[in-house]
Formats: structure tokens, C-alpha cells, sequence
């Protein structure tokens, strides 16, 4: 169903069945009527602000032009007020800023309305060129500060409307709070006003008019975010219903750019051809309409803008520029050799990190698993990294960070054993309206928000709660998701990397690099298929994109990855300490210890943890002990560099071992 269809045909089939309609999702729409070729018209600019009768204001109306747009609360009392099979003599459109004494009658459509305030979107659209339609209908935003229980306002009017003019005329009243904040401080708006506002449709009512659905007396409720009206008391009246509206489809959004494309002024490459047109409509994939527009006036108040994507780059993530279009045949052979030198025994992980980098640049990563090729708005990558505990897993990700954005620390990493309720879910998206945290935010969505292009590290997935896969489902697919709060996230500049211990406990102890790695891959498989039942998660990321890490068992890639450590200590205390560790020919005979006495279960963690417990405590003792001469040492240096070298001897026997320093 597509964004016309919803506004015309399935709005008018649910008002005709129901008393009570509830407009979810995007009612914070602007709307142009040629554009989707809506089945209404607009009054004529003299008859605007007066008091019609309804024959007089349908005979009065004119067409539209290419560049009228309307919000979608003013969509809807034009199209409601002129359809023939609604028949609708009356409607009053409310919303969350509606005094009583401001009033403003057009025809027979009532707005009750702040008048002392220009509204946001006069401030935001005041430099489009539009009709004088745009002020036909003067709607105010919300402001919390002011709010007054429009709930129990309402309520009254209606009864009032019911006893003074009686019940044959047909009257649909419009409450507006698609712009209205539900949170734990605001009391004004809660679900139980409106609950009691519904039950008056739903009971008082029907007692008054003695009648039983459909009534003359209509209720539609504007709400952005749907979660307030998950609830018990909203989904068992079989007098409400409910309809979503979606945000424009790939031919809406086409529609807009061949109308409105010409009033992107400033793009070096004009919105002109239908190659141009069509890169558009793709990479705006889950905008609004109201977001086109902003990117619209946007456009026009930026310089040297060379085409669309870069416009859409910079208004939605604030630079120009992609990393990830920066990637080419010679950087990625580097990339090959320095993921090789940071990450030992594991060089398939670094082929296919490449082969997927590759895919990607070309704009072919996902493109067979996409419904439209042209909506191809997936995540950059998307890898399954499966293997036992310190085998490489973080560090790859480093690795593809610092090659992408020169920084290992641009991973956004999320510890999914913290995620293992049942409402972990929220915690990743944000707290519904209404409850605690729902001003936060989630964490995901927070993260990419502020940081659009980055890897996201999902630590130990298995560990996280079953339900929160239905949300990867929705980013591996479509490459978007919508936050608690409404906020249309973007996930087309992330990586996304999960990495799981899936397996580690049932591993051959003995095996050679193949039998380990397709007992992590069945595993895994067996993990989604068997113990969650989700195998849709399984196929969204694909089984060729779990990648088994090798045991690291063999006695030179141990010794690769102690010599890689002992390096980082060396270049720490140049840096840093100006100190030059020097060792002799008896550091091999301290290598080959360590190697030899760790657990390999742990892979090179126990390395690490056998380096930081012996050598590192070793040298940093001897740093202190001769703090004072090091000292004196770099202040008599007649060297431009200013260093001091620190020479250290392994010694060992029988009963004791350890270093001896010589500082020069």
C-alpha cells in the first residue's frame, strides 16, 4: 500500500465502518495534491477566512498547481469535507495547543487554533514557493508549557455539539496530536484521557443518539508515534480501528522529483535526467515528503553542491564526503597486508573483509537480496565473525576501522549480554512514550545518529535476547529503522560485524583449520535454526558471511603475535616515555616460554594476560626503581632526539628467572 491509497481509498473504507480512526506513522506529512494526483481541490483566495455554507464552498473551489503542498491535517479536512460518499457537514480539527476562543471558521470546518504564534513549518517552508493554501489552515505545534487538557475541552464541545444541533447532521471531529511529546513529564496528554475521550464515542454516544455504529458522530486521532495506543484498552473496542500511514513509495518519491526536481537550484548536476531522478528516489528511501521538502529549502541555501547524494550526505550526516568511496585496488592490497600484521593466523578473515569492501564500492553489496534494486539502501557490509574466545574477532574489526576511517577506535560496540531481557529491545531503540527513559533514547539508534558512518561491533549475539533480532531483520533489509521517538536512522554508512562464541564449548580439541571451521559454521546454523527457530535471520545474513576464525594453536603465529605485542610496548615507551627497549639474542629463549605455557582455549588472551603479568610488570618496575637516573639520563642527552635506551637481558634457571637492565 502506498502513501495515496492510505490518505484516499483506506481512510475513506475505515471512517465509513468505524466511529472511532486512529492515523499512525507519518501524520506529520506535507502533502501535494498534483503531485500524488489527489482527488481534491482548494477554495478560491477570495473566499478564504469566510463563512460558507458547504454548496457554496464546493462550488467555489479551484485546481491545484504544481507547487501547492499542504500539511496533512489541512489534507484532511479538505478531502473529507468534499467527498461525496463521507458526506460529512461539519468537521472540527483540535489540536494540542487549541484554545477556546480561537476559533476560525472555513465553510463548515471549525479550527481551533493559537492564533498569537507563527508556526514551525511558516518558519522552516518561508522561503518555497507555494500558493496562498499554505495558510488557509493556520495550525500550531506543539508546546508542552501551554498544553491544556484538550481531552476533557473536547469532550464538552462534543457533547454540547450533540445537544444544541441535534443528531442529523454528520460531524467528524479531528484531534491533532501527531506533534504532541508523550513522556513520564508530561501529565496533560495521557492514555487515560484519551482513553475516557473514546469511551464518550464509544458509550455516551451511542447512549444520546440511541444509535449504534456507524454514528453521525466521527472521531479520527492523529498520533506520530503508535506505541501509546498499544495497548489493551485501544486494541479490544471493536469501534476503533486503525490505519498507518506509510512514508512516500519509490514511484512517490520519483513523482516528486519530476515535478519539484527543477527547484534544486544550486546542484552542479541538475534533478533533470531520469538517471538523476531515479539515484535520487533511491537514496531517499524512508523520507518523508516533509523531509523532501527540507532538503529542498536546503539545497538552495548551500553553494558548490556537486550532486544530490552529496547534498543528501551533508544534510542528514553533515559532510560531503563517503569513506567508504575513498577505497580502491591499491589501498586495499595495504589493507590486506597491514590486517595480516594486526591480526595473526587469520588471513581468510582479511580476503573476505576485501571481497565484501569490493562489493560494496561498486554498489553491488545486498543488490540480489534487495527487492528493488533501486532501494538498495543496505548496510555497507554485514559479517558473522564465529570462533572461540581470543582469536582475532575485535581486532578485525579495529583493523577494517582504522583502514576505513584511520581510527581502530570508530567502532560503535555493544556488549549483547546486556541485552538479554525481554525489554531489551527498548533499550536499543528508546523507551516507549509514556515510560521511563523514553527522552533518552536508545542506544543504537543514539550511536548512529550521531555517528552515521561507522562499524557496529554487536559483542557475543548469542547472549542477547531473541526478540532484538527482529529489529536486525529490519536494518539487514531495509537499511533504516525508525527510533522510539519517530527518528528515521540510517544504517547505509555502517558496517555491521556480530561476532559470537557459538560452538566454542563443543570444539575438536584436535583438528586441523578446515574441520574447525565447518564445525563453527554447522553450529551456527544449528544455533538459529534449531535453538532460536529464526532461520530468516540466518538467511538475512547469509551463511557464506559467517566466517570461522582459526584455533591459534601453532607454535609461530603464537610467537607472531607475542613479537606484535612486545612491538606496541616499544613504540608506547618512544613515544611517550622517550625510552628506547632494546632486547639481546636471549629474548627468543622468553618468547618460546610464553608460548609454550598459556592455555590455548583461550587463544592469544592468554598471551596477553602472560606479557602484562611478567614482562610488562617487569619493565614497568624497572622504569620506577630507576626513575630518577632515566631523568638525569634525558636531561644530559646531547641528542636532538632526547633518548634514553633501556637494554634488557633474559635470565633464567633452575628455581628463578627474570630481566636484567643495563640503561645507556
Amino acid at each position: 500500500m502506498n502513501l495515496k491509497e492510505a490518505i484516499t481509498m483506506q481512510l475513506k473504507f475505515k471512517l465509513l465502518n468505524k466511529n472511532i480512526v486512529i492515523l499512525k506513522g507519518n501524520t506529520s506529512e506535507f502533502l501535494s495534491p498534483k503531485l500524488l494526483n489527489l482527488p481534491i481541490k482548494k477554495p478560491s483566495l477570495e473566499n478564504i477566512n469566510k463563512n460558507l455554507f458547504k454548496s457554496e464552498y464546493l462550488e467555489l473551489l479551484t485546481e491545484f498547481s504544481n507547487l501547492d503542498f499542504l500539511t496533512f491535517n489541512q489534507y484532511l479536512l479538505h478531502y473529507l469535507y468534499q467527498d461525496k460518499n463521507l458526506a460529512i457537514d461539519n468537521i472540527y480539527l483540535y489540536n494540542s495547543n487549541w484554545e477556546t476562543e480561537s476559533e476560525i471558521v472555513h465553510g463548515n470546518i471549525k479550527i481551533f487554533e493559537n492564533k498569537d504564534k507563527k508556526t514551525d513549518d511558516q518558519e522552516t517552508f518561508g522561503d518555497i514557493e507555494k500558493s496562498e493554501i499554505f495558510d488557509f489552515v493556520n495550525i500550531e505545534s506543539n508546546d508542552n508549557a501551554k498544553n491544556e487538557d484538550i481531552n476533557s475541552k473536547l469532550k464538552s464541545l462534543i457533547i454540547e455539539k450533540i445537544n444544541n444541533d441535534g443528531i442529523a447532521s454528520q460531524n467528524l471531529f479531528i484531534l491533532d496530536l501527531a506533534e504532541s511529546i508523550y513522556s513520564d513529564k508530561n501529565t496533560q496528554l495521557d492514555i487515560a484521557k484519551l482513553n475516557s475521550l473514546i469511551d464518550m464515542f464509544t458509550n455516551e454516544i451511542n447512549q444520546i443518539t440511541h444509535k449504534i455504529k456507524p454514528s453521525n458522530f466521527k472521531l479520527i486521532i492523529l498520533i506520530k508515534n503508535d506505541q501509546i495506543f498499544n495497548s489493551i484498552l485501544f486494541n479490544n473496542n471493536q469501534e476503533i480501528t486503525s490505519l498507518t500511514i506509510p512514508n512516500p513509495s519509490l514511484e512517490e518519491r520519483k513523482s516528486f522529483f519530476n515535478i519539484r526536481g527543477r527547484l534544486f537550484k544550486k546542484l552542479a548536476n541538475k534533478l533533470i535526467t531520469k538517471k538523476e531522478i531515479n539515484d535520487a528516489s533511491a537514496i531517499t528511501n524512508g523520507l518523508t515528503f516533509r523531509e523532501l521538502f527540507q532538503l529542498e529549502v536546503f539545497s538552495n541555501k548551500i553553494d558548490n553542491i556537486k550532486d544530490f547524494k552529496e547534498l543528501y550526505r551533508l544534510c542528514f550526516f553533515e559532510k560531503k564526503e563517503s569513506e567508504w568511496e575513498k577505497i580502491n585496488a591499491e589501498n586495499l592490497n595495504k589493507f590486506l597486508e597491514d590486517f595480516d600484521n594486526k591480526v595473526k593466523g587469520q588471513s581468510h578473515v582479511g580476503i573476505k573483509i576485501k571481497d565484501t569492501l569490493i562489493r560494496s564500492q561498486v554498489g553491488l553489496q545486498g543488490i540480489l537480496q534487495s527487492s528493488d534494486i533501486q532501494k538498495n539502501s543496505k548496510p555497507k557490509g554485514t559479517l558473522f565473525f564465529a570462533g572461540p574466545t581470543g582469536v582475532g574477532k575485535t581486532e578485525s574489526a579495529k583493523a577494517l576501522s582504522e583502514f576505513i576511517f584511520n581510527d581502530a577506535n570508530q567502532i560503535i560496540r555493544f556488549d549483547m549480554s546486556e541485552y538479554n531481557h525481554e525489554e531489551s529491545d527498548q533499550k536499543l531503540l528508546g523507551a516507549a512514550p509514556g515510560y521511563i527513559g523514553y527522552e533518552t533514547g536508545g542506544t543504537l539508534t543514539n550511536a548512529v545518529l550521531q555517528k552515521p558512518f561507522s562499524i557496529l561491533l554487536f559483542d557475543e549475539i548469542e547472549k542477547a535476547n531473541s526478540k532484538i533480532f527482529d529489529k536486525f531483520l529490519q536494518i539487514l533489509e531495509d537499511g533504516r529503522l525508525t527510533s522510539s521517538k519517530g527518528e528515521l536512522v540510517d544504517f547505509s554508512e555502517t558496517f555491521i560485524i556480530f561476532t559470537s562464541n557459538i560452538g566454542a564449548s563443543t570444539m575438536p580439541k584436535d583438528g586441523d583449520s578446515k574441520k574447525i571451521q565447518e564445525h563453527f559454521i554447522s553450529e551456527v546454523k544449528k544455533y538459529f535454526s534449531d535453538e532460536l527457530k529464526r532461520p530468516e535471520i540466518l538467511n538475512r545474513i547469509g551463511i557464506p558471511n559467517i566466517i570461522p576464525f582459526n584455533k591459534i594453536t601453532s607454535l609461530e603465529i603464537k610467537l607472531d603475535i607475542i613479537k606484535s605485542k612486545i612491538k606496541k610496548i616499544k613504540e608506547f615507551l618512544l613515544k611517550e616515555k622517550n625510552i628506547k627497549l632494546i632486547f639481546d639474542d636471549s629474548i627468543e629463549a622468553y618468547y618460546t616460554l610464553v608460548a609454550n605455557n598459556v592455555d590455548d582455549s583461550m587463544g592469544a588472551r592468554s598471551l596477553i594476560l602472560f606479557l602484562e603479568t611478567d614482562l610488562v610488570k617487569a619493565i614497568s618496575n624497572i622504569i620506577f626503581k630507576n626513575r630518577e637516573l632515566i631523568e638525569k639520563k634525558l636531561s644530559e642527552s646531547e641528542d636532538d632526539d632526547g633518548l634514553v635506551n633501556l637494554k634488557l637481558k633474559y635470565v633464567s634457571s633452575n628455581d628463578s628467572r627474570g630481566f636484567k637492565e643495563e640503561i645507556f
